[in-house]
C-alpha cells in the first residue's frame, strides 16, 4: 500500500506544480471584471479527475490507511487543491486527519467548484450534522448538551 500511496502523492504533486492562475481583478476593465464575476456565479463543478488527475475510486478508504499514510495523502491533496484554486479550511485544527481525509475524499465524488478566493469551511450552520462537531464548540452557543445529543441522534437516524 505504501507504494500506491506514494504514486498518488506524486500525481497530486504534479497537479500542485501546475497551479491555475488567479485573476488579477485590479488590472481588469469593468467589463472583464463583470465577466469573471458571472463565471464565479455560475459555479460549475470541475471533476476531480480533470482537476487533480486522481478520482474518488483511486483514493483508498480511510480505514485502509495508517495514520502516517493518511497524513501524507491529506497533505498532498490539500496542497494540490490549493494550487488549483480550491481553498480548504477546517472548522478546528484539532480534528483527526482521518476525519479530514474522509470529508475531503467525499468531495471527490461531487467534483469541485474552482472559485479563487472562495474557502470551503465545511460549516453548514447545522452543528448536529457536522463531522467536526466533537472538535468544535460552536454548537454550545445554540444547544445544551442534552439538546445537541438528541438532535445528533435524529440526524444519524435520518441518514
Amino acid at each position: 500500500m505504501n507504494h500506491y500511496i506514494q504514486q498518488l502523492i506524486e500525481i497530486l504533486a504534479e497537479a500542485e506544480a501546475n497551479p491555475i492562475e488567479e485573476p488579477n481583478y485590479g488590472t481588469m476593465s469593468y467589463e472583464e471584471y463583470e465577466k469573471e464575476m458571472m463565471k464565479l456565479e455560475e459555479g460549475k463543478q470541475v471533476s476531480e479527475n480533470s482537476l487533480l488527475n486522481v478520482s474518488y475510486q483511486e483514493l483508498p478508504p480511510p480505514e485502509k490507511l495508517t495514520d502516517e499514510q493518511t497524513k501524507l495523502l491529506l497533505e498532498a491533496i490539500l496542497n494540490a487543491l490549493t494550487a488549483k484554486g480550491v481553498c480548504i479550511c477546517f472548522p478546528r485544527n484539532n480534528a483527526p486527519d482521518k476525519i479530514k481525509y474522509t470529508v475531503i475524499r467525499n468531495m471527490f465524488k461531487e467534483g469541485f467548484e474552482v472559485l479563487p478566493g472562495w474557502v470551503h469551511d465545511f460549516c453548514s450552520g447545522y452543528c448536529p450534522g457536522c463531522e467536526f462537531a466533537h472538535y468544535c464548540n460552536v454548537w454550545q452557543e445554540h444547544y445544551t448538551k442534552e439538546e445537541f445529543d438528541e438532535e445528533r441522534k435524529k440526524t444519524s437516524n435520518d441518514a
